[in-house]
């Protein structure tokens, strides 16, 4: 099983080993995806914490998406655990790219003809995400909210209370007056 589990790039050995004994806990399930096909439902699990969608993992492994979604809900532990490290390999590779951006910022501030060539747009939008992420990462707002001071309460409760008196003050003039009458004695 070891040589299957080497097949499979950048996964760790570990990982597979560690769904792998979980399917022998469900052996006797023969309906699971696990223990029908153990490499494809570590395989599937893997995908879903790189942040594949369950269409394409499903068209990739041949597995129905219902099939994916309920392995999910079964390993949703071992997915969680998976997707806090694909993020910090994300992580380690965004602070990467970010000194590579700026090696590369420096080598353009020396040289003028290359950074004519360079679109201003390129610039804009590589500006506006870098300053985006700075502002969440050091916990600064991402959105501005506007504060608007408006009517408080009582002004608002007399407020509608002068709407009622001109909407009874305009009805008063067509409104007509009725008395019942009741034909029946016994009432």
């Amino acid at each position: 099983m070891s040589e299957e589990i080497q097949e499979i790039e950048d996964v760790p050995d570990s990982w597979f080993e560690e769904v792998l004994a979980r399917v022998d806990k469900d052996r006797n399930n023969t309906s699971l995806l696990e223990v029908q096909r153990p490499l494809d439902a570590a395989r599937a699990l893997w995908m879903m914490s790189c942040g594949v969608s369950m269409t394409r993992i499903g068209r990739e492994l041949k597995i129905k998406t219902d099939t994916i979604r309920r392995l999910s809900w079964r390993h949703d532990d071992t997915l969680q655990t998976l997707k806090k490290q694909f993020a910090r390999k994300c992580g380690q590779t965004a602070a990467l790219y970010t000194d590579l951006l700026i090696d590369k910022a420096e080598q353009l501030m020396e040289s003028p003809d290359d950074l004519r060539k360079i679109n201003p747009k390129d610039l804009a939008l590589s500006m506006a995400i870098l300053t985006d992420k700075s502002m969440a990462l050091s916990g600064m707002a991402g959105t501005i909210i506007e504060h608007k001071s408006g009517a408080s309460v009582s002004d608002a409760a007399k407020i509608i209370q002068e709407a009622k008196q001109r909407i009874a003050g305009r009805i008063k003039g067509q409104a007509i007056e009725a008395v019942i009458v009741h034909s029946n004695p016994e009432e």
